[in-house]
C-alpha cells in the first residue's frame, strides 16, 4: 500500500426526487483512515437519521477531502439520467484531483447508477493511471468510503431541499412518495401558484403531467449556489 494513498467513494442522492437537485458526492479517503471511517458508524445515508447524517459530516468534513456536484433539474429533464450522473462524476473527480494527486489513488469505488459506458476511459484521462475502478451494487452498503460519500451527498441535498422548500412554500423532501412534498405542490396547482417552482422541478417525470404542471412551468436552470 503506497504511502499516503487514498481510496475514493462515490455516490448520490435524490436520483428519483421530483424537485431540486441530484447532488453526486466523491469523498477521498486516506488509505489510514479507513478503519477510523468504519468506527464512527458510517453506512449508506438511507440508513441513517438525519441527525445521525448530521453528526458525520460535522465530525469528517474537516478531515476528508470530498467534492458534491449538483446536477440541476433542467439537466436531468435534457438527457439521459445515467449519462448526466456520469458527466457529474468525472466533473467531480476532475475537481479532487486539485486537492490530492490522482496517482496517489489506489482505488474509486462507485455505486452502481446505470448508464457507465466509458466512464472508466473518462476516469483515465483525468489522470488516475492507477486506480482500481470499481463499478457495483449496493456499494454504499460495502464501502466506507462509498457509505461516507452516500452520507456527504444526502446531507447536503437536505440542506439544498430545506431551501427550496422555504423559497417556494414547500414541504417535504421533494420525492413522489413523499405524501407532504405531493400535498404541498397540488396545493400550489390548486391555488394557481405554480410560477414560484419554474426551474426547480423535474418536468421529464411523469408525477408532473398527472399534477398538470408540465404546460405551466417553463423549463430554466435555476441553481442554489448562492445559498451555500
Amino acid at each position: 500500500m503506497p504511502e499516503n494513498c487514498y481510496r475514493i467513494g462515490i455516490d448520490e442522492a435524490g436520483r428519483g426526487s421530483l424537485i431540486g437537485e441530484m447532488i453526486v458526492g466523491i469523498a477521498a479517503v486516506p488509505c489510514d483512515v479507513i478503519g477510523f471511517i468504519e468506527e464512527t458508524g458510517v453506512r449508506d445515508s438511507k440508513e441513517l437519521t438525519p441527525r445521525a447524517r448530521s453528526k458525520l459530516y460535522r465530525l469528517l468534513y474537516r478531515e476528508i477531502p470530498f467534492i458534491t456536484v449538483p446536477v440541476k433539474p433542467v439537466e436531468i429533464d435534457s438527457d439521459n439520467l445515467g449519462i448526466v450522473t456520469k458527466k457529474a462524476i468525472l466533473k467531480g473527480l476532475q475537481l479532487i484531483s486539485k486537492r490530492i494527486s490522482p496517482l496517489l489513488v489506489e482505488t474509486i469505488t462507485i455505486d452502481r447508477f446505470g448508464k457507465e459506458r466509458n466512464i472508466r476511459t473518462g476516469i483515465r484521462r483525468l489522470g488516475y493511471k492507477k486506480a482500481e475502478i470499481r463499478i457495483e451494487e449496493k456499494a454504499d452498503k460495502k464501502y466506507p468510503e462509498v457509505s461516507l460519500a452516500s452520507v456527504i451527498a444526502k446531507y447536503i441535498r437536505d440542506k439544498r431541499i430545506a431551501v427550496i422548500n422555504n423559497l417556494l412554500g414547500l414541504n417535504g423532501s421533494g420525492y413522489p412518495s413523499d405524501e407532504e412534498t405531493m400535498l404541498s405542490l397540488a396545493g400550489k396547482v390548486s391555488d394557481n401558484r405554480i410560477e414560484k417552482l419554474d426551474g426547480y422541478i423535474r418536468l421529464s417525470w411523469s408525477t408532473v403531467e398527472k399534477l398538470g404542471l408540465k404546460h405551466a412551468v417553463k423549463k430554466k436552470s435555476k441553481t442554489l449556489d448562492n445559498y451555500f
